[in-house]
């Protein structure tokens, strides 16, 4: 018995060995956007409205909870005046390819029709400012397909099958319609200025060699370490970024999701999805930034997609998406 004990602890770390992982490199930014409010509505009070689909103690905590880090929650007397900020969504439906068929997307992703929007007003009930964060038709639009069985009634046209990833999804995407809603109203009345570390991925491993993506990962530090600064040769940096989101989107298109043991693994597929998207984000594309980070975000090993920040990568993924966010 204790032999094959040690004979299963043994064939664990020796395939352990051979799974291919990121590596990452770091670098600092300063990262500084202006609210596009005028100041004076930074100390006033804010009343939100959700969604019924939304009126759950999940979400409004949850709401309630990231108001907490934003410039909106000074303490402030009961007569001055309000912001009241209404959140309004859609129903999710399908869309449909040139075939009829339900769309997909990397074959892990079903792309759907839904909108949402941030309805902004002040205390005369006057709209201020409205903020798209999800526009109906946006090929951006997915929802993860979690179950091999769905992706079945999807390529089958099953409507039910598609409720199925609708209803496992809609809670994750209700939180980051949530998640959206307050960033733009950091946006619009407090503005970020910070200093923050940005990283860049390759891969490593015993069985394959990485070696242009160590390079294209050095690459993009040099490219974008004067981006914003008067030093920053805007013609070269375009470039650089354009090759490399080649490099990046040649490596993904070989990745085995499924095999850790594959040169370009979930692990690293993810990484990479990340550079692309931190790439977009300094040629000023938030939109296609904002599709790679959403997949780079994506872990099919969460139950019901509800993304925890359980390492340093989700953490990297979900600080890039609110710069992004900031932005579009």
């Amino acid at each position: 018995m204790k032999k094959i004990t040690l004979l299963i602890l043994f064939s664990i770390v020796a395939l352990s060995g051979f799974a291919q992982k990121r590596k990452s490199t770091s670098y600092v930014k300063l990262f500084d956007i202006k609210p596009v409010m005028p100041l004076d509505y930074k100390s006033r009070t804010i009343i939100v409205t959700l969604p019924e689909l939304f009126q759950n103690d999940h979400n409004i905590v949850k709401l309630r909870t990231e108001l907490q880090t934003t410039c909106l929650t000074q303490k402030i007397q009961k007569e001055n005046p309000f912001i009241k900020a209404e959140l309004v969504t859609s129903e999710i439906t399908p869309r449909y390819d040139a075939n009829g068929n339900f769309m997909t997307s990397l074959k892990v992703f079903l792309v759907v029709n839904y909108e949402a929007e941030l309805i902004i007003r002040n205390a005369s009930n006057e709209i201020i400012a409205t903020k798209k964060l999800y526009v109906k038709g946006d090929d951006n639009m997915c929802l993860p397909i979690l179950w091999p069985d769905d992706m079945v009634g999807i390529s089958n046209k099953n409507l039910s099958s598609f409720q199925n990833v609708v209803n496992t999804t809609r809670s994750a995407l209700n939180d980051r319609t949530i998640e959206k809603a307050t960033t733009a109203l950091e946006k619009y009345f407090c503005g970020v200025s910070k200093i923050d570390t940005l990283n860049i991925y390759s891969g490593k491993g015993k069985l394959y060699d990485y070696t242009e993506l160590d390079a294209a990962m050095e690459l993009m530090k040099l490219t974008t370490k004067d981006i914003g600064l008067k030093k920053e040769d805007t013609v070269s940096t375009k470039k650089n970024l354009l090759s490399l989101i080649e490099i990046w989107k040649k490596e993904i298109a070989t990745a085995d999701l499924t095999n850790p043991e594959a040169r370009i693994s979930m692990e690293v597929y993810r990484g990479l999805q990340y550079n692309i998207a931190s790439a977009y984000y300094f040629l000023k594309d938030f939109h296609q930034a904002s599709m790679h980070a959403a997949i780079a975000r994506f872990d099919p090993t969460e139950e019901n997609q509800k993304i925890k920040i359980t390492n340093n990568f989700e953490k990297n993924v979900q600080d890039l998406q609110f710069l992004i966010d900031l932005n579009l």
